[in-house]
């Protein structure tokens, strides 16, 4: 994650943008709707299959889990209400001018990090590991220079732990597909070079034997 000196030099993508970024190079995202007012929620939840996920996101909020700014298993609009604003009081004034709810339909499955930044010896670098809050955790990564090649991203979903859910047998009754993570390493590798990405982190990225879903998205261009 970037310093907070070096982060306001940078341009923040909102998650709108965000997804929208993200969907021009064909990553798939989890189906969500978004709003800066919790009551707002209430009708923007009918288009969303439940149960909800719900999270506080801004250029400035970091550290969500921690902070109670994340609710899962949420099975009503009005729940999903009631939790934003719940939030809302854990934000500090000037997160709560520019905070916007985003409530998502919940996926189950293996949770991963994919992301890029721009090192400052080595340029360009794209990063694969443990999602979730498992990222912290293990606290372990494999990085690759840009752009990546087909080798090099098969290469990285076996250097860390994530790699046992991509056996023959999955782990703990989830098995991922490789080619739809190598894609999705292949995907960002290209969309941090064209796009001039100074970070990027993608986390948690959703993966079960369906697909592949990024559930959330920091993005800092130059």
């Amino acid at each position: 994650m970037c310093s907070q000196r070096r982060c306001l030099l940078m341009r923040f993508l909102s998650f709108p943008a965000a997804e929208k970024l993200l969907g021009r190079y064909g990553v798939k995202t989890v189906p969500s709707v978004h709003s800066g007012s919790p009551q707002e929620l209430l009708s923007l939840a009918g288009r969303l299959k439940p149960p909800f996920a719900l999270k506080a996101t801004g250029r400035g909020i970091n550290h969500k889990s921690e902070r109670g700014l994340v609710a899962l298993h949420l099975h009503t609009p009005a729940e999903a209400v009631a939790a934003a604003r719940q939030m809302a009081t854990r934000l500090t004034p000037v997160e709560r001018g520019s905070v916007l709810f985003v409530l998502q339909e919940m996926r189950s499955g293996a949770e991963f990090l994919v992301g890029a930044k721009k090192d400052a010896s080595f340029g360009c670098v794209a990063l694969f590991g443990v999602g979730g809050t498992g990222a912290e955790l293990y606290s372990e990564s494999t990085v690759r220079l840009c752009p990546l090649s087909k080798q090099d991203a098969a290469q990285m979903l076996s250097e860390t732990k994530a790699a046992a859910f991509f056996s023959k047998v999955g782990f703990r009754g989830v098995r991922v597909s490789p080619d739809a993570v190598e894609a999705l390493l292949l995907a960002v590798s290209r969309l941090a070079l064209a796009e001039g990405v100074e970070e990027m982190d993608l986390n948690p990225v959703i993966a079960n034997s369906k697909g592949l879903w990024v559930a959330d998205a920091r993005v800092f261009l130059r």
